[in-house]
């Protein structure tokens, strides 16, 4: 009876002990880099917003260093399985898109992670609308004529994407299938190494941010057709939506944010949220995400967390009418 007794007390004052610990440890956070798990390969969207955001971090974090790691494979599932089987510390996050958060919970087989209960959300930190562009070899001006010219090629062109399930991936799949034209799907390890294909004349058309478009339109590499999206892009005002071009609604965005391990200390949670919301308010920030076709909006762990349940119930009946397998 005493030995149990004592075996309580010893349990409860470990638990106390190892409960303080955590508490002096987040106070003191960070006492090491922290470091952003990028799961795609340089040069999209996801790389090039979070080093932008680790860049300018430490003006709101004090004594913060940031690290930029690519990990990418598998669709991204390689780098977010790697975040999330990672030490809940604060010290390694991830950069989160809806591939592996989202569509990956619905279409991919044996997932080695649950994107809802293996990781804790710190904050959105933007969206961006898709572009749909193509090689200027390609002999059309707007939508419709490159829907005319699938329908009289069935099977000719390319379509390249940043990997399956990425934002990219699905407006193929609902392009596809709402004009019902037929072209290959061609997935590559993020938007760089599509964008490159792109370029060369390898692929012949894709839809993804102007992140990585932009730079490539500009210099006439790459023709712009329209804007997946409601609107037209701020950047490219002469650019109308698929809508306006009467095509119907097509609106597809990526959304971008950050999301620790699960059982990573919420006080740690509260501090990285106020730090990264509080870079992406930098009007420098603001404006560089502006100028990547992208619309910041820094949010909040809960509001985050919601955002990832309603694009869960919005795209599920999507992915699996069409049948998509992921990974």
């Amino acid at each position: 009876m005493t030995m149990t007794r004592r075996t309580v007390l010893l349990g409860t004052a470990t638990g106390a002990l190892s409960f303080a610990a955590r508490g002096v440890f987040a106070s003191n956070f960070p006492q090491q880099p922290i470091r952003i798990i990028v799961p795609y390969a340089p040069g999209g969207i996801t790389d090039i917003l979070s080093r932008l955001i680790a860049d300018k971090m430490s003006d709101s974090l004090p004594g913060a260093r940031v690290i930029v790691d690519n990990r990418p494979g598998a669709a991204g599932l390689l780098g977010t399985n790697q975040v999330a089987k990672a030490t809940p510390d604060g010290y390694t996050i991830l950069m989160g898109s809806i591939a592996p958060l989202v569509i990956a919970k619905i279409a991919a087989k044996d997932l080695s992670y649950d994107p809802f209960t293996d990781f804790v959300p710190i904050t959105q930190i933007a969206s961006a609308p898709l572009i749909l562009a193509v090689n200027p070899a390609m002999p059309v001006s707007n939508a419709p004529d490159l829907i005319d010219l699938l329908k009289k090629n069935p099977g000719k062109y390319n379509y390249s994407s940043a990997g399956a399930g990425a934002p990219s991936h699905l407006a193929y799949e609902l392009f596809r299938k709402r004009y019902d034209v037929d072209m290959a799907h061609i997935p590559y390890k993020g938007t760089g190494a599509s964008l490159v294909d792109l370029v060369a004349g390898e692929v012949q058309l894709t839809m993804d941010s102007a992140a990585g478009l932009l730079p490539f339109i500009k210099s006439g590499r790459l023709k712009p057709l329209g804007v997946a999206a409601k609107t037209r892009s701020p950047l490219m005002p002469d650019v109308p939506s698929l809508e306006e071009q009467g095509l119907g609604e097509f609106d597809v965005s990526g959304w971008y944010g950050y999301l620790a391990p699960t059982g990573t200390p919420a006080t740690i949670i509260e501090t990285l949220s106020d730090a990264i919301n509080k870079t992406v308010a930098l009007p420098e920030v603001t404006q560089q995400i502006t100028e990547l076709g992208a619309i910041a909006n820094a949010t909040s762990p809960q509001a985050f967390k919601q955002l990832l349940q309603d694009e869960y119930t919005r795209w599920r009946p999507i992915v699996e009418e069409l049948g998509l397998k992921f990974g």
